[in-house]
C-alpha cells in the first residue's frame, strides 16, 4: 500500500546490517534511525536474509521500510512487487555468475557515470541516480546522497568483519544537520524522492506447486462406511478450497517411491488428523477412531499452509529430499536456511582467533586470564551475541511453490547446495508451503523389529506409567507427564 508523502528532508538509503558488511542488529538500526527522527530507511545488504525481520520491526516502530541490495558497488532499490521478484532473481544470478542483468521495478544508484550510462540502455532515466560524496556538485545524472550506515560499535566493527573475512569503514547513523551541511541540496532531496516513489510491502504470496492427478481418483473405493465417506468429502472440500491438493499428491509420490525402494516413511505431527492421508496409506492413525478433528491439521479459519512432516529412516533422508525436489522441479523447490547467530562461547573463540590467540591455546584459556587481552576479548564477544555470522541449510526442510522459487527470495550458495534466503520464521511469515523430511534413527530399528503389538498389555502399562526414557517422541518430561494422566 502506498503511503502519503512525508515532510522530511533526508532518508538514509544505504544501511547495512550484520547480515552483510555491517555490525548492526536490525532492531538497533531501526531504533537508532527512528530516534534521529527519520520516517524510514533502506536496508541494502548483499543478501535478503534479514528482510522479514526488517519489515516486521519497521512496521512495529511505525517506519517505512525500503528494501534493496548492494552488489559490487551498485545499490538497487525495490519500487514494487515486480521489482522485488526481479531483485531476488538478480541476487541469485549474482551469487551464481557474478553478473548483474538490470530489470524493471528497480532504482539503481552508482558512483560510476559510465555504469549508469550502460544501465540507461534498459532502465528509465528517472530510475537512475549518481552517488556523489560530500561537497561535490552533480554530474550528468540526478545526484543522490547515500552515506554508508553500517556500525553501532566502532570497536567491534572491524573485528566482526574480519571474523567473516570482510573489510569496511565504519559508518554511524548521521544526524540530519550533518547531511544538510555537507551534501548538495538536490542530492539530499532525491533521497526523499526515492522514498516517496517506493510502493512495496513484503506480504505473503501463497502458491502451491502445479501437479497432475487428483485425490478423488486415489480415494475411490477407500471408504468403509458412510461416516468415513462424509469425512473424506469434507477434507477434500477444504483441501481444494485452500488450493493445496497438489501438496498431498506430492507427498503420495514420495511415499510411493520410498516404499518401492523398501524405505520406511511415516507422517508425523498434525498430519495424522487427516483421514485422506490414512486412507492413502501415508499414516497408520485413523483420526476417526481417536476423535481427531481435521481442523487440527488444516483449519479454514487460519491462513497458514498445511504442515506435513515425514519421518524417514535417517540413512535415506537425503535421497527422499532429492526425490522431492525432482518431483516438484528444481525451479520450484529449495532448501530453507538456518541463520546461525553468535552465542558467548563461539563469539569468544572467534574474537580470540582474530586477535591472534592460537586455537590450541584457547583450550587453555587460563594462560591469558591475567593478561589485559582476556577482558577485551570477553567485552567484544558479549557485544556480538545474537549477531548472524553464517548461514547453513535446514537439515530436513524443502520449500515448494508454484512460482519460480528464486522470485520468492534469492538463492544463496551453501555447502554443496543452494539455500533460500529465508529461515523458518521468514517462511512462516510469508506463508510459503514447506515439507519437512526428518531423519529418525529409530525408523531403521522399527523396520528390523516389525510392527509393535498395540494390544500388548505389558507394553501399554509401561507407557502409561511414563517409563519411556529413550523412546522416540514420548521421552520428554512433558510427554511422560501426559502419559501418566492418560487412561
Amino acid at each position: 500500500m502506498r503511503r502519503g508523502r512525508v515532510a522530511t528532508d533526508f532518508i538514509p538509503l544505504h544501511c547495512h546490517s550484520s547480515h552483510s558488511v555491517g555490525f548492526f542488529l536490525i532492531r538497533d538500526l531501526v531504533k537508532k534511525v527512528k530516534g534521529l527522527g527519520y520516517p524510514g530507511l533502506a536496508l541494502v545488504d548483499t543478501d535478503l536474509f534479514g528482510m522479514v525481520e526488517f519489515f516486521k520491526i519497521c512496521q512495529n516502530q511505525g517506519l517505512k521500510p525500503i528494501l534493496g541490495a548492494e552488489l559490487n558497488g551498485l545499490l538497487i532499490i525495490v519500487k514494487d512487487r515486480k521489482g522485488y521478484e526481479n531483485l531476488s532473481s538478480i541476487i541469485t544470478e549474482y551469487h551464481r555468475t557474478g553478473t548483474i542483468t538490470p530489470k524493471e521495478g528497480l532504482i539503481y544508484l552508482s558512483q560510476s557515470e559510465h555504469r549508469l550510462e550502460s544501465l540507461s540502455k534498459k532502465t528509465p532515466l528517472h530510475d537512475l541516480f549518481q552517488i556523489i560524496p560530500p561537497y561535490r556538485r552533480p554530474g550528468r545524472f540526478p545526484p543522490i546522497a547515500v552515506p554508508e550506515i553500517n556500525c553501532q560499535d566502532q570497536e567491534v566493527f572491524p573485528v566482526f568483519l574480519k571474523i567473516k573475512g570482510l573489510k569496511g569503514e565504519p559508518g554511524p547513523v548521521p544526524a540530519r544537520d550533518q547531511i544538510l551541511n555537507s551534501y548538495h541540496p538536490e542530492a539530499v532531496r532525491n533521497t526523499v524522492r526515492i522514498f516517496n516513489s517506493v510502493n512495496f510491502t513484503l506480504e505473503p504470496k501463497r502458491s502451491f506447486p502445479r501437479f497432475s492427478g487428483d485425490l478423488l481418483s486415489l480415494l475411490r473405493g477407500k471408504s468403509k462406511n458412510r461416516r468415513e465417506q462424509l469425512r473424506l468429502e469434507y477434507e477434500l472440500k477444504l483441501i481444494r478450497g485452500y488450493g493445496c491438493e497438489s501438496l498431498f499428491l506430492i507427498v503420495y509420490q514420495i511415499f510411493s517411491f520410498a516404499r518401492n525402494q523398501g524405505i520406511m516413511v511415516q507422517v508425523r505431527g498434525s498430519g495424522v488428523a487427516s483421514l485422506i492421508l490414512h486412507k492413502l496409506g501415508l499414516s497408520v492413525v485413523n483420526p476417526l477412531d481417536l476423535g481427531l478433528p481435521f481442523e487440527r491439521f488444516l483449519n479454514p479459519k487460519r491462513d497458514d499452509p498445511p504442515d506435513i512432516d515425514l519421518d524417514v529412516d535417517y540413512r535415506y533422508r537425503d535421497l527422499l529430499i532429492q526425490r522431492l525436489i525432482r518431483i516438484v522441479g528444481p525451479d520450484h523447490a529449495a532448501r530453507p536456511a538456518v541463520i546461525n547467530r553468535f552465542h558467548l562461547p563461539g563469539a569468544f573463540r572467534a574474537v580470540a582467533l582474530v586477535l591472534g590467540i592460537p586455537s590450541d591455546e584457547l583450550k587453555r584459556s587460563e594462560l591469558h586470564r591475567t593478561e589485559d587481552i582476556h577482558p577485551r576479548i570477553e567485552s567484544v564477544a558479549k557485544k556480538m551475541i545474537g549477531h548472524p555470522y553464517q548461514y547453513s541449510v535446514h537439515p530436513g526442510g524443502v520449500v515448494v511453490s508454484g512460482d519460480l522459487i528464486y522470485t520468492l527470495a534469492p538463492l544463496f550458495p551453501g555447502d554443496g547446495v543452494e539455500i533460500l534466503e529465508l529461515d523458518k520464521a521468514g517462511i512462516e511469515y510469508l506463508k510459503i508451503p514447506k515439507l519437512d523430511i526428518l531423519g529418525v534413527r529409530g525408523m531403521g530399528q522399527i523396520m528390523v523389529a516389525g510392527s509393535p503389538d498395540l494390544n500388548d498389555g505389558a507394553t501399554m502399562a509401561r507407557i502409561r506409567s511414563g517409563e519411556t526414557l529413550g523412546c522416540f517422541q514420548i521421552e520428554s518430561p512433558a510427554m511422560r507427564q501426559i502419559l501418566r494422566r492418560i487412561r
